[in-house]
């Protein structure tokens, strides 16, 4: 059965690339812009020159574009330059594929959703998803994707599956930075000065970990984020979204979208959003969890506050995963009847058992599970 579901996920995976692909595609020849100077067509933020010395070497990054020679980085233009004559006077000219948006797309989608469906139907009669259905978040697909890369035979420790996973601790030596898996010496100079860093990608040494697992485990935390962990106002404690506005004649609150643009009580179009709260006025939110996992994060949030606001978040979302991780790999090695020996820290450095979380405390339904 793991062997199919490898081979299911595999496929899936393929089209399910070649379909995004073509996806992208698309969108790239709908962002095209004509000169209206030169009469060429360019794209959008693909050549802007250095302000400081007019160097055509320049690479946008996230938010900023820096330029090669001389090191200056500025805040880029919304649409950048003709790379032919320099000019910022253009005009939208989408393009288009029509093989591949009227061909190569429904094709494609049709293969997909066959694809994934022989993937759900495979891991909904594997034995590891008894209890990973009970988890808020935990979808067929993402599961599928896990047990399809992973041999449970062969991960005999939580801590190999995190290693599997990527979501290990590698050793890096202070000295020399060599970087090795075990071992209480640096192999490349003998230094005992070592320190554990995270698995990572590194220039020049080959990976000890699944990249496309890894990949799929930062999927199913996010999914354990949605499923697990809302916003609401900090002062009354209401849940509202962006979409969400009062209405300027009769302050009734609302959803505001294409299809449903007028007041449902007055039948009014005037709204007002400030992106403040509709229901007291005021600025901020607050996380609350709604799941055992969402609870969890918030926990590790709570530990790590003092850290910035993305590390402090980065932190807590690994935390999260590598509990799913560790709970999934135990329910796993139980349902096939292989042994699965306690975490490292309970069972080796026997830390108090009331620390140790069980897997069935972080499902919807923990008695009828039992």
């Amino acid at each position: 059965m793991d062997q199919q579901i490898e081979s299911a996920a595999r496929i899936f995976e393929e089209v399910e690339k070649i379909r995004r692909g073509c996806d992208a595609k698309l969108s790239h020849l709908e962002k095209n812009r004509r000169c209206l100077d030169c009469g060429k067509d360019w794209m959008p933020k693909k050549f802007e020159p250095c302000p400081e010395c007019g160097s055509k070497e320049t690479r946008l990054m996230k938010k900023r574009r820096k330029c090669k020679d001389c090191g200056h980085v500025w805040e880029p233009s919304a649409l950048g330059v003709c790379p032919w004559c320099g000019s910022s006077s253009s005009e939208p000219n989408p393009k288009d594929d029509p093989y591949i948006r009227q061909v190569a797309v429904p094709r494609l989608i049709g293969e997909e959703e066959f694809y994934e469906e022989q993937l759900r139907e495979m891991v909904n009669s594997h034995p590891a998803w008894p209890w990973a259905k009970q988890v808020q978040g935990a979808g067929l697909t993402t599961i599928g994707r896990i047990i399809g890369k992973t041999d449970i035979t062969r991960v005999n420790t939580n801590s190999e599956m995190w290693a599997h996973c990527g979501f290990g601790v590698v050793l890096k030596c202070l000295s020399c930075e060599h970087i090795w898996t075990k071992g209480d010496s640096c192999p490349k100079c003998g230094s005992t000065d070592i320190i554990g860093v995270p698995q990572r990608k590194r220039a020049g040494q080959t990976i000890t970990y699944d990249a496309q697992l890894q990949s799929n485990c930062v999927m199913l935390g996010e999914s354990l984020m949605m499923a697990g962990v809302r916003k609401r106002c900090a002062n009354c404690h209401e849940s509202y979204s962006s979409a969400m506005v009062r209405c300027a004649t009769c302050e009734t609150v609302y959803t505001k979208s294409k299809k449903t643009n007028q007041c449902p009580k007055c039948g009014g179009t005037k709204a007002e959003w400030t992106g403040k709260c509709p229901f007291c006025g005021t600025k901020g939110k607050v996380e609350y969890a709604i799941s055992p996992y969402g609870q969890y994060y918030l926990d590790q949030k709570e530990i790590h506050s003092a850290l910035p606001p993305a590390h402090c978040h980065n932190r807590a979302f690994r935390h999260m995963i590598k509990l799913f991780l560790s709970h999934f790999w135990q329910t796993w090695r139980e349902a096939e009847g292989l042994p699965a020996p306690p975490p490292y820290v309970f069972g080796i450095l026997k830390h108090p058992d009331g620390h140790l979380i069980s897997p069935w405390d972080m499902v919807k339904e923990p008695v009828a599970a039992r």
